[in-house]
């Protein structure tokens, strides 16, 4: 854990906290008397008292226990305090639920069924009331529900009898409709709105979801490639059989104890970028597989293949290295995000970079970029209609977009990905049992001359959130990033923090004394994007090691960025099992004088770069010790406001932290071959119980990027 803000929220009482949200939230065309706040009311008790919900109280009663690692029930979960959002169906709408199903009663719902119904009915860690849900952007809530599904929403207009529009409202998953006269009602642990209509979990696979009139071609190579089996997974079940033996823990972490649970379930998913029949004939004149075939031969090489698609073997077609697998597998990642979680902007300054990220695809060796277009330069030129300020929250997302801030150099437009509400998206209900679906406006792009001139001809900074997917699939992150309710070492909190057994993440070795952990975001932290993961151990003999991201062929240099802090720990770097550099101290004493580190915005904006002599000078001072300052697009925050925009917050830049630089792994850069799994571990040095190795982020830059060191073509300092 980083720099705290809400010091004063340890003495308030929770209740107070809540009123004070709710107050502040219930803004939306509804009227006055229809927005309840039940003081000293639980969730579970409004509802058992609210005769309307009494055939939903009696499936919560009849599900099976809420949390993995313990026997509560629901109702008794709902009983205590938390941050939930409950969608609760009418009693006419559980009987007509029931008369589909051909039952006559609640009674005959087996628990696992109730389960699956309360779950998907329950959104956790976060309150939405309806005027929230309205703001939001795309056609999803931001927080998936406790089935770690999303619930779709659109606004519609409720008539009185003679026609006239009175007001509006919400209807979700297009059947369930909020009632506007008997939503908002605010209980001490969280909101409750009446829905008319049972809400239903997504029932279609993933390799169903692609199977679509409108994406026949895409369709027939995800077949032939074999690649419709990776569509399939869903669990991993031998998880859900050992998850009891593991239960949360406090662990102390970064000078204070934190309260880490263990994840319930462990999901597989995936999310496809899929591109329809009339698209590829309008780009690239593809009609059929064989023009699809010879587009990809030209994208990645034939190599030893066939000239012509038919003549591939069957089995050939389903081989890795064949162009037409390789051009399907990046279109396809291997983990389940809804549209909002591609991207984020917490802690990152929107008006100086687009927020990034870059994934792994299930094209082993591609590497892709997801961008969220917010520099008014971008809007421009990608000719979208919104302003800056706008577009942080209407959020566009293009995949592999480059644009070159020299003048005449050359951009890249890169692909759009269709917004889930588009008019023009020909993808219904996109979120399927294991999986994502989105449209986009072509095939994206990854020739050698956008890995090697573009696209990936620069910085890539991957938070070390997005290096797992099981993280994202199972939605480790929380959308709370500012909460006053309780800080992440109570186990109320609505920011979570877990530890995870070995196994638990795949492509990650730890040996018995580690313990891997997920702190989670806060944007008060020093840590980029909120959250972090931290190593730590028992007896301080941790040994760590991870694949990194798949990179073009070239000479990179490896950069961490972490906070430096007393309680740090020292410890040893490998790439590819071999040594790079001397054991890193991440401890802060001496920090400075170790680093040369010096603030060179002293009495200049954050928004500009320093040019003078003496700020290059101290810039190469450090980089020749092997030390970056942090990024200038990076920031925390402090004061009492609560959100980024309020006027009371200060944004404190990370290039003007000293506990926030970044670190050269190793005084050589390291060599990437393409088409090899490269590692890097990490292992201690100092055996000292409760030290912590912070890992925030890296940093993979290409020589072309790091080797030059003057002003003008240097490497920014975003």
């Amino acid at each position: 854990m980083k720099i705290l803000k809400y010091i004063w929220a340890v003495a308030l009482p929770v209740t107070m906290l809540f009123s004070t949200a709710v107050l502040n939230s219930c803004s939306d065309d509804i009227p006055d008397d229809a927005l309840g706040i039940k003081k000293g009311t639980m969730m579970a008790t409004f509802l058992r008292e609210n005769g309307q919900f009494s055939d939903f109280y009696s499936i919560i009663k009849r599900a099976k226990s809420a949390d993995a690692s313990s026997s509560a029930k629901f109702d008794e979960v709902l009983s205590s305090w938390g941050r939930y959002t409950c969608f609760a169906p009418t009693n006419a709408a559980v009987q007509s639920y029931l008369l589909k199903k051909g039952l006559t009663s609640v009674n005959d719902l087996s628990p696992e069924a109730c389960d699956t119904i309360v779950r998907f009915h329950l959104i956790g860690e976060s309150v939405y009331y309806t005027s929230d849900i309205k703001n939001m952007s795309g056609n999803q809530l931001k927080t998936g529900n406790l089935l770690k599904s999303y619930i779709s929403y659109e606004i519609v207009k409720v008539y009185d009898t003679a026609g006239e529009v009175i007001t509006n409202t919400l209807k979700l998953n297009g059947i369930a409709t909020i009632n506007y006269l008997n939503c908002n009602d605010t209980v001490e642990n969280g909101v409750v709105h009446e829905i008319d209509a049972l809400l239903e979990a997504p029932s279609s696979s993933g390799e169903q979801m692609v199977n679509n009139e409108k994406f026949k071609l895409f369709y027939q190579a995800l077949d032939v490639t074999g690649l419709l089996d990776t569509l399939k997974a869903d669990k991993d079940r031998q998880w859900d059989e050992i998850r009891e033996a593991y239960s949360p823990k406090s662990i102390y972490s970064g000078g204070q104890w934190d309260y880490c649970l263990v994840p319930d379930v462990k999901l597989y998913g995936c999310t496809v970028f899929m591109v329809a029949d009339e698209d590829l004939q309008m780009k690239h004149q593809i009609t059929n597989i064989n023009k699809l075939y010879t587009y990809a031969c030209s994208m990645y090489g034939r190599g030893d293949y066939p000239a012509n698609y038919e003549d591939n073997t069957a089995d050939q077609l389903k081989e890795k290295a064949n162009p037409l697998y390789k051009l399907m597998a990046y279109h396809i990642l291997p983990f389940k995000a809804n549209y909002n979680k591609l991207t984020t902007i917490t802690t990152i300054e929107t008006s100086l970079t687009n927020p990034t990220e870059w994934y792994r695809t299930v094209n082993e060796y591609a590497l892709l970029k997801v961008e969220h277009i917010t520099l008014e330069r971008d809007i421009n030129e990608l000719g979208l209609d919104i302003t800056p300020t706008a577009a942080v929250k209407q959020k566009y997302l293009y995949l592999n977009h480059f644009s070159d801030t020299i003048e005449g150099h050359a951009s890249i437009p890169g692909v759009k990905v269709y917004r889930p509400d588009a008019p023009d998206d020909y993808i219904e209900n996109n979120e399927g049992t294991n999986c994502f679906v989105f449209r986009l406006a072509d095939l994206i792009d990854f020739s050698e001359q956008t890995q090697q001139s573009y696209v990936f001809n620069t910085r890539m900074r991957v938070d070390m959130y997005t290096m797992f997917p099981v993280f994202l699939t199972n939605q480790i992150r929380s959308d709370v990033t500012n909460e006053g309710q309780a800080m992440s070492n109570s186990k109320d909190a609505a920011c979570k923090n877990y530890w995870f057994p070995a196994g638990y993440i795949d492509g990650l070795e730890v040996n018995s004394d580690a313990i891997f952990l997920y702190q989670g975001p806060q944007n008060t932290y020093w840590s980029y994007e909120g959250d972090e993961l931290n190593i730590t151990s028992n007896a301080g003999n941790y040994d760590v090691t991870m694949e990194i991201p798949p990179l073009p062929d070239g000479n990179y240099q490896i950069r961490l960025g972490f906070a430096n802090m007393p309680t740090r720990g020292i410890c040893q770097f490998y790439f590819d099992g071999k040594p790079v550099g001397l054991p890193f101290d991440m401890r802060s004493d001496n920090f400075a004088d170790r680093t040369q580190w010096v603030d060179i915005w002293t009495g200049q904006s954050p928004y500009v770069t320093p040019t003078t002599e003496e700020a290059l000078a101290a810039k190469k001072a450090m980089h020749n010790l092997g030390w970056y300052h942090g990024p200038r697009s990076v920031f925390c925050i402090s004061g009492e406001g609560h959100e980024d925009g309020d006027p009371t917050v200060t944004k404190n830049y990370f290039s003007r932290i000293e506990r926030t630089c970044r670190y050269v792994l190793g005084e050589q850069p390291v060599q990437i071959d393409n088409n090899t799994h490269h590692t890097i571990r990490i292992k201690s040095v100092l055996a000292a119980t409760g030290t912590v190795i912070m890992l925030d982020y890296l940093e993979f830059v290409p020589k072309s990027v790091w080797g030059v060191e003057d002003a003008e073509g240097g490497e920014d300092d975003l």
